[in-house]
């Protein structure tokens, strides 16, 4: 089997090879709708996913825009923005998502900077921002002393949206990858709340990094919130390229089942949590029955207060609270 595989992986190598050498550079006079044709032509061709997308973000973020509504179909391009497009797209062809390639990707309200091996913001993590928004209106918090710790930060994306909808609140992003908490604290300063975000480099591991110093640094926490590695490591095989070869896989996989890190969460959060504080986690689609059965089995500190769905109508994200 693994010379089977090691086959299909250089004859999938070999026809991207074939793919990115077939470019469509050289063209004059051609209309941004002509080059948009040819280079979806070239995706399909190449099996790349969202073509239609992909090209037309490419295009757009070429001509200096970040959609192509405020450019004409009939619009004669430069070489100069030819060449451009064709450098895009041909880096495209090697499964780099797009997010990577235009340096940037919207997130709620808010548009942040993305930068390989960062993991990516998903669609269902601004649900999860939403949630926590919701949840902290309904319980009528005091939002002058609300305080956020965001466990596995990435990019930034979930405490700094919440931290733009909050603006009198704090927050600590806690994340393992160095290149994440750079790229945090450079996303902090452009949205504009780095003076109210605190960016930590630490291991999430009972066994190195030492919990009980975030709340002698920064008191306790009103809300945790974490959408932490959780895909199960023997499924890398059925993930496509763009995730495999380019996020960085501590931010992707948690051990066979995917509860490696949510388990260590679930330990260890409940002494920062203030009275009657929350705990959110996005999770993977078999996790929220395993989380609710950890937190009955162990003495956690914590009680499991209801699974919410995400827009696909599936159970996603896991509420739970400090035990009284």
């Amino acid at each position: 089997m693994r010379c089977v595989n090691a086959f299909l992986y250089k004859v999938n190598l070999c026809k991207q090879a074939r793919c990115i050498s077939n470019t469509c550079s050289g063209y004059a006079n051609i209309t941004v709708e002509e080059l948009i044709s040819k280079w979806q032509g070239r995706f399909l061709k190449c099996s790349i996913p969202e073509p239609t997308c992909s090209v037309e973000l490419l295009t757009a973020h070429a001509l200096g825009r970040k959609t192509l509504n405020e450019v004409s179909p009939t619009q004669v391009l430069s070489e100069e923005q030819v060449t451009r497009v064709d450098e895009l797209c041909t880096n495209r062809l090697t499964r780099l998502p797009v997010q990577y390639l235009i340096g940037e990707w919207d997130f709620l309200s808010l548009t942040l900077k993305m930068k390989p091996p960062v993991f990516i913001p998903r669609p269902e993590t601004e649900e999860l921002v939403t949630l926590v928004r919701e949840g902290i209106k309904h319980v009528g918090a005091n939002y002058t002393t609300l305080q956020f710790l965001d466990i596995g930060t990435g990019t930034g994306a979930i405490v700094i949206a919440l931290l733009d909808l909050f603006p009198e609140a704090r927050g600590v992003g806690v994340d393992t990858l160095p290149a994440a908490c750079i790229l945090t604290a450079e996303n902090a300063e452009l949205i504009g709340v780095n003076n109210r975000l605190t960016v930590l480099h630490a291991t999430l591991s009972n066994d190195i990094y030492d919990w009980t110093k975030l709340t002698e640094s920064f008191g306790k926490f009103d809300v945790i919130v974490s959408n932490p590695p959780y895909i199960p490591s023997g499924i890398v095989g059925d993930l496509e390229p763009e995730i495999t070869r380019y996020e960085h896989h501590s931010a992707l996989f948690s051990g066979e089942d995917g509860m490696h890190f949510i388990k260590q969460i679930l330990q260890n959060t409940s002494d920062l949590l203030k009275s009657a504080g929350s705990l959110w986690l996005e999770v993977d689609l078999k996790h929220p029955q395993l989380v609710r059965q950890y937190v009955q089995e162990h003495d956690v500190g914590l009680t499991y207060v209801k699974t919410h769905r995400d827009f696909t109508n599936r159970g996603r994200f896991c509420h739970l609270m400090k035990c009284s």
